[in-house]
């Protein structure tokens, strides 16, 4: 499984609820709130076993982690749940052998109403997928978590945060019975060490931009992203389809916490090369040079660039968002081979 990291947090501002005009949060746990209350069923799914068994009694896989919990898909049951496409979901997730936690989910829509994908073989023309159903929300009981998962049509991928502890959910690619695994992030043998290295640009903000509590405004105003993904994301997950569900599956991931801003954010564009690209070099901020020369033009407000090449992250700088100039609104993201989704996409 790859993961990116780190997270640049764009705004921050006080909710005065007296003051402002009605609007919807996409917190997860208000999306869970708002279907409740509007007697949304939430529809019960159990897409893996309840035998499970501990990383540790597993050498054959070669695992990178100390623990976790291995689970076998069903996949009839993913199917299932794929076909029906349920608004709310209340899905059943073994955590060992002897107990469970239930997610219950609320399907989003993580892109833009002109939202696309191509590649280097077929651009400008537009590539028909399969997107995926995407849903966040929270552990049942539990409304201080926030739950982030995508399920594809033989695929499902999550994450959960309880207290701040983040935990994966992914296939292992060394197992071809339909295997996942369960684990918390700390739990990684060689945990890859945050890193940013985006300069400081010596202006900071002013007081009246701080004091905007416009809380409506910023939920109402969708931060479009294009992404751009290297040939060695493509090679590595072994097919356009595949790479796809995998970003869209990151991005799922990451969207949870800019939600707990105020700060909605869809993707409008993904760019894949399937062929050679300009992006060989080896240092972060060269491939961000290379992004900006080749990022004249994009669909979208900010770009990011995905690869596994380079070390930890880049942005152009800090007023990406709001600058016209496209080369600002760029930033590089690599991929660490071992890491989980989180947080990772720059801006302002």
């Amino acid at each position: 499984m790859k993961k990116p990291f780190t997270l640049l947090l764009i705004l921050l501002g006080v909710v005065v609820l007296n003051a402002q005009p009605e609007y919807r949060s996409e917190r997860p746990v208000d999306l869970v709130s708002a279907k409740k209350r509007a007697g949304i069923s939430f529809e019960a799914a159990k897409p893996f076993e309840r035998t499970v068994s501990l990383a540790h009694t597993r050498p054959d896989l070669d695992l990178p982690v100390e623990s976790g919990t291995i689970l076998r898909l069903l996949p009839a049951e993913l199917n299932n749940l794929y076909a029906q496409r349920p608004e709310a979901l209340s899905l059943q997730l073994p955590v060992d052998a002897h107990s469970q936690i239930v997610l219950e989910l609320v399907q989003v829509q993580p892109f833009s109403s002109d939202f696309r994908v191509s590649t280097d073989k077929t651009a400008p023309a537009i590539v028909t997928l399969d997107m995926g159903l995407h849903y966040r929300g929270v552990v049942k009981d539990a409304p201080n978590t926030q739950v982030a998962i995508s399920i594809f049509s033989q695929d499902i991928m999550g994450l959960i945060i309880v207290d701040g502890n983040r935990f994966a959910l992914g296939k292992l690619s060394q197992s071809a019975a339909n295997e996942y695994i369960l684990y918390e992030e700390k739990d990684l043998d060689d945990h890859p060490a945050l890193s940013c290295a985006t300069p400081d640009d010596g202006q900071g903000y002013e007081r009246h931009e701080l004091e905007d509590n416009n809380v409506a405004f910023r939920q109402d105003k969708c931060v479009r992203l294009y992404m751009e993904v290297n040939n060695d994301v493509f090679n590595n997950k072994g097919g356009l389809q595949n790479t796809i569900n995998y970003v869209t599956g990151i991005f799922n991931q990451s969207a949870i916490l800019f939600t707990n801003e105020s700060l909605n954010f869809v993707i409008s564009e993904i760019f894949v090369w399937t062929g050679p690209s300009p992006y060989t070099q080896n240092s972060t901020s060269q491939l961000l040079t290379a992004f900006q020369n080749n990022s004249s033009n994009f669909n979208g407000d900010l770009a990011i660039l995905l690869s596994y090449r380079g070390s930890g992250g880049i942005a152009a700088g800090f007023n990406g968002l709001c600058n016209r100039i496209a080369a600002i609104a760029c930033a590089m993201l690599v991929l660490h081979p071992l890491s989980i989704m989180y947080p990772f996409i720059r801006g302002r």
